[in-house]
Order: C-alpha cells, then structure tokens, then sequence
C-alpha cells in the first residue's frame, strides 16, 4: 500500500468491468475504494465482491457491506489454512536462524538496512 495505490479500485476502474465480476480483495483494504465499490454493487454494476480486508480494520458493525447480500467478508483470514500457516512459522524460524548465523534472512525486504548496520 502507498500514495499511488490507495484507492486504485475506484468507480473508473470498476466501470471497466463486466457486469458479471466478482471483485476480490486479499491484498490491502485502502486499495479499494469502499464507497465507490458499495455503490457498483448496489447499483449491480458488478456482481459482486470478496473481501478478507477493509479500509478500516476492524470492520466497523455499521459498515454497508454487512448488509450486503452478495458479498463474502473474511476478517482478514485469507492465508489462515493450517498449511500456510505452517510454512510461514517455518519460514519465519528459518530467517531468526540465518540471522543469528549471521546471514541474511531469506525474505528480507530492506537489505540497505541490513547491510548499514554492519
């Protein structure tokens, strides 16, 4: 999620879709614009949507998506299968070991941060 992202998935962009669309959002909740996407699918601009994130979380009660027959809202829930969830504490113990081998971790995402503090 940046300044470039934010909601990216708005009213234009919705309007490109087929009016059959599902839209799926897994990655960042901000990406979406909620009340652009509230108002395609109340209007059956598209069909509708799937969600495991918001713009706010937790979901706020009075949110209209609740009360929105045709959507799916995940409480951010996505990845929680026993195998992910497995492989990312494997994952996770894996980088903790190299680090204190003195090694970079496998997924590291800021290596100019790592390599300073050398």
């Amino acid at each position: 999620l940046n300044k470039n992202t934010i909601n990216f998935v708005d009213t234009d962009k919705i309007n490109l879709m087929k009016k059959s669309a599902i839209l799926i959002n897994t990655s960042r909740g901000p990406i979406v614009n909620e009340p652009d996407l509230i108002n395609a699918i109340k209007s059956k601009r598209i069909r509708s949507a799937g969600l495991d994130v918001f713009s706010n979380e937790p979901l706020n009660l009075d949110n209209p998506l609740i009360s929105l027959p045709n959507t799916v809202l995940m409480p951010h829930l996505s990845s929680a299968t026993l195998d992910t969830r497995s492989k990312m504490s494997e994952l996770a113990a894996n980088n903790l070991l190299l680090v204190l081998q003195g090694k970079p971790p496998i997924t590291i995402v800021n290596p100019e941060v790592a390599n300073s503090t050398s």
